[in-house]
């Protein structure tokens, strides 16, 4: 599968992972299962809105054989901020999120993908 189709199959799960959200927003009540199908929703559509944005910042940025020398990097990507949004979200829904907090998150999820990606094989 090329690099253009992942990205056009992930932007069209991003779109339908957002109309899931905004209906589950809108039309359920707040419970811990709602609350939990919510999680779960932004973990996906996250994920999913970050394979063409990775995909193009390295594209750009990385090695021209960047796609071939390490193939799960745009899962990696994708999972680490579909994580991070998770997290996120979920501190600020239990009124614990703070820019420092976010900020730790943040930088820690950066410090393991610089780990990875320089690691020599």
């Amino acid at each position: 599968m090329t690099l253009r189709w992942k990205s056009f199959l992930a932007t069209v799960i991003a779109v339908a992972g957002g109309s899931a959200i905004y209906v589950t927003i809108t039309r359920l009540e707040p419970n811990p299962l709602t609350i939990g199908l919510l999680l779960a929703l932004l973990l996906i559509t996250v994920a999913a809105a970050t394979i063409p944005v990775s995909a193009a910042v390295n594209n750009r940025f990385a090695r021209a054989d960047w796609f071939s020398a390490d193939p799960n990097r745009l899962w990696r990507h994708a999972g680490e901020s579909g994580l991070l949004a998770v997290i996120l979200a979920y501190l600020q829904l239990k009124h614990t999120l703070n820019w420092v907090a976010a900020l730790l998150f943040l930088v820690a999820f950066v410090v393991v993908e610089s780990f990875f990606i320089t690691r020599v094989e």
